[in-house]
């Protein structure tokens, strides 16, 4: 089929399924840079080829955004298509997310694969469609629905590399996030970057044209790993290597029906930005959720400069865990709250209380 075949079966589909846009990323299922051919659906409906881009597909137009490292190549590949290019960063050229909250009329509905979309990206879609009432579709992959000759998931031989090439064993590695996990008060931690995985793990693959990384989930808990991959890629030695240091091979697409299955009590720890939406929604409500409450206000001041009378953030020490100063991260977006620091060996926490305006940067980063 001609790029004007695929979009024209792909209406059709949006059309039977009340999908008014569609929104087809770069991305694969673990919001890669580059991805395998399997994964390749924006290249598939619009007919260009470079890493970046997203496409956007309506009844009445089709989109994509590209960097300006592409202008050119973009505008030679879509020529001949119903495939419009928008040139990200130009003038008066809209964001993605611009576009779709001037052109969604109240009560649309915006579609898209929710394992090819962050946790993040889709939380800050529905905040910013919400006073129109746009509803989602994000469980269905409708580009697969359409594409008849669709390569089939890589499955590379993974190998085992050896830790003096690591630098540290795959259990000291371990030991490590099982440490960092207890003193989060974390139950659960799913992992699915695939350089973090192939860190983690000491493993490596080809899955992803020349990056040595093996598709796959992780979750960890207190006593065991549970790494969601194709295990015909993994030799016998390698099998029992992982399985030495308690980690078990699934199939890789059971993590969804896996995480279904997590208690609600138990607090999971993960990367909003990194997993996707899909695997986020299939969580039941637990603690990781619950958590987000905000114990700030806000306030907007005239001072010129911050001051010790004046400050631009107040931090909750009324435990008293830290001394005079001390330095550390702003630790958890979702929870909306809560600073980390290092005090005397150990991490401590701190409600923010205040947020004067002119932190942009952090007034930005929580949402606000």
């Amino acid at each position: 089929m001609t790029v004007t075949d695929r979009i024209t079966a792909l209406r059709k589909l949006m059309k039977e399924k009340g999908i008014d846009a569609y929104l087809v990323p770069t991305d694969d299922f673990h919001g890669s840079e580059y991805v395998g051919d399997y994964f390749k659906c924006r290249k598939y409906i619009t007919g260009f080829t470079g890493s970046a881009g997203t496409a956007v597909i309506m009844q009445d137009m089709a989109g994509l955004w590209t960097d300006g490292r592409y202008f050119i190549q973009a505008a030679d590949q879509l020529k001949g298509t119903p495939v419009t290019l928008f040139k990200m960063g130009e003038p008066d050229v809209p964001t993605i997310h611009k576009f779709l909250e001037e052109n969604l009329k109240d009560g649309m509905c915006l579609g898209f694969d929710g394992r090819t979309v962050s946790g993040e990206e889709a939380d800050q879609l529905k905040k910013l469609l919400e006073k129109k009432q746009i509803r989602f579709s994000v469980n269905e992959d409708l580009i697969g629905e359409i594409w008849q000759d669709r390569p089939s998931l890589s499955c590379e031989p993974a190998m085992e590399l050896d830790v003096k090439w690591t630098g540290r064993s795959r259990a000291d590695k371990i030991q490590d996030i099982r440490t960092k996990l207890k003193e989060k008060g974390a139950d659960l931690f799913v992992l699915t970057s695939l350089d973090d995985i192939a860190w983690l793990l000491n493993i490596r693959g080809n899955d992803i044209h020349c990056c040595p990384v093996v598709l796959s989930y992780l979750v960890m808990d207190e006593k065991e790993i549970r790494l969601f991959a194709n295990e015909k890629a993994f030799p016998g030695s390698v099998k029992d290597a992982l399985s030495a240091d308690g980690v078990t091979i699934y199939p890789y697409n059971d993590i969804y029906a896996y995480v279904q299955t997590i208690t609600e009590d138990k607090k999971i720890y993960l990367s909003r930005s990194n997993v996707n939406s899909r695997l986020i929604s299939s969580i039941p409500e637990n603690e990781k959720k619950q958590d987000s409450v905000c114990t700030y206000t806000m306030f907007r001041s005239n001072e010129a400069a911050a001051s010790p009378e004046k400050p631009i953030l107040i931090l909750d020490n009324s435990s008293e865990q830290w001394k005079h100063h001390a330095i550390g991260v702003f630790g958890n977006q979702n929870k909306r709250t809560n600073f980390e620091f290092r005090e005397e060996g150990s991490s401590a926490y701190a409600d923010i209380l205040q947020i004067d305006a002119r932190f942009v940067s952090l007034v930005r980063w929580l949402g606000e």
